[in-house]
């Protein structure tokens, strides 16, 4: 069974998300954080544009949680829609297979009369 391509790139942010939980989880060695350099901060109107002038990191971390799991339930929708069109498809198959031996069955009737009578 081959794995769905979009699957393997859904992983990839929740790997990230995890490693971003991990991080923060073990972390807290009671280290302070080195300080950041200026020219990386965010000034406020970037923040706002970016709609996180409030955002604290749990803030972020709700978010992104958020944002997986909508894309697992997006991942389901369209698994889900596969195998529908899938069996779809086969169904379809099974009926253009009759329609071919219905109209195979007619020829050759046809054949049999035209030989018969010829």
């Amino acid at each position: 069974m081959h794995s769905n391509g979009l699957l393997k790139w859904l992983m990839i942010p929740m790997a990230l998300v995890l490693l971003f939980i991990g991080l923060k989880i073990f972390s807290g060695n009671g280290n302070p954080p080195a300080p950041q350099q200026a020219d990386s901060r965010l000034t406020p109107e970037e923040a706002k544009t970016l709609g996180i002038e409030g955002d604290t990191p749990r803030d972020t971390v709700a978010t992104l949680v958020t944002q997986v799991r909508q894309l697992r339930t997006e991942l389901q929708t369209a698994l889900s829609d596969n195998k529908a069109q899938r069996e779809e498809n086969e169904r379809l198959r099974q009926r253009e297979g009759a329609i071919d031996r219905r109209i195979q069955s007619a020829l050759e009737q046809r054949q049999l009369i035209h030989n018969h009578l010829s």
